[in-house]
């Protein structure tokens, strides 16, 4: 996740928060500690899953070679290979769902405590709380 301060200024931005509370509310963010929690997690289950991608395809290649090759064995090494690089995957997966669970839960709660230290409005808190969840932490 960004910065917090950079997700305060978001929320300046969208209208959402006024520019003199960007401080306080980058503070309060700051104390929602499952929602860094979570979304270093969600990178980290990303980044593996990208590279197991990349392990994926690596076997299935080497696999295709050797078969034509005629190298039973070694495409049966590659098999395993695919295998694993699935099941890792699958676990990708599970964790990536629970963090992004975990994140929509903990945005909820920022922007709780947004609203009980008066820096938005009741009307505002789900539209905020999609904002600081959605707020992922690319610079692009």
């Amino acid at each position: 996740m960004k910065m917090t301060i950079e997700v305060a200024q978001t929320l300046v931005s969208a209208g959402y928060l006024k520019p003199a509370d960007v401080e306080l509310a980058s503070e309060l963010l700051a104390n929602i500690t499952a929602l860094a929690e979570a979304q270093e997690t969600l990178d980290r289950a990303t980044r593996d899953k990208t590279y197991q991608d990349g392990v994926l395809a690596e076997a299935i290649e080497a696999g295709d070679v050797d078969l034509e090759m005629g190298a039973y064995k070694d495409r049966e090494d590659q098999q395993e290979d695919i295998q694993t690089a699935l099941d890792q995957q699958e676990q990708d997966f599970t964790m990536i769902t629970a963090a992004r669970e975990k994140i929509a839960a903990a945005s909820q709660d920022a922007a709780a405590a947004l609203l009980a230290a008066g820096l938005i409005d009741k009307a505002s808190l789900q539209p905020i709380a999609e904002v600081i969840a959605t707020d992922d932490g690319d610079d692009d």
